[in-house]
């Protein structure tokens, strides 16, 4: 935590608020889901887990001076929930990125954007198909990473 945040603040989450977003073409299959939480109830890798099979995408709001700890943390979660997730750093400390879990490099770091002091707005698609049972002919067509251990097909 930040020093003015030692002391002041404590996990609260007396709900997880989900936004569905049905796709026209599968009005009867359930939707994608987004959800989301600020930095600190991130690293609470019981979120995570809870959150797996219930979401698509995960976005994550942070006021963080420790980008390489966020860095790292978002480079577990995209694979162990497998599914796209977005951290979104405060300009002041920078460390902003969006990966998902494609087999290739090149595809799965999504956008990536570091450095103290600047503003940026990245603009990027997500496609959700790429990692559900419906809508093939709706998929990218990357390679995606194996499914993790336990990871139940959705």
């Amino acid at each position: 935590m930040m020093k003015d945040e030692k002391g002041h603040i404590q996990p609260w989450r007396p709900y997880q608020l989900f936004v569905e977003l049905k796709h026209p073409a599968f009005p009867l299959e359930k939707g994608f889901t987004l959800t989301g939480s600020i930095c600190f109830d991130s690293t609470d890798i019981k979120l995570s887990a809870d959150l797996k099979y219930k979401s698509d995408a995960y976005l994550v709001s942070a006021l963080n001076q420790d980008v390489s700890t966020f860095d790292s943390m978002i480079d577990a979660l995209y694979y162990h929930m497998y599914q796209h997730v977005i951290l979104v750093n405060c300009g002041e400390f920078g460390g902003s990125v969006a990966k998902a879990p494609y087999k290739e490099k090149y595809d799965k770091l999504i956008t990536h954007v570091h450095g103290k002091e600047q503003v940026s707005i990245s603009s990027f698609e997500m496609n959700m198909f790429d990692f559900r049972s419906i809508g093939k002919s709706y998929r990218s067509n990357k390679q995606i990473k194996t499914r993790p251990a336990g990871f139940n097909n959705v």
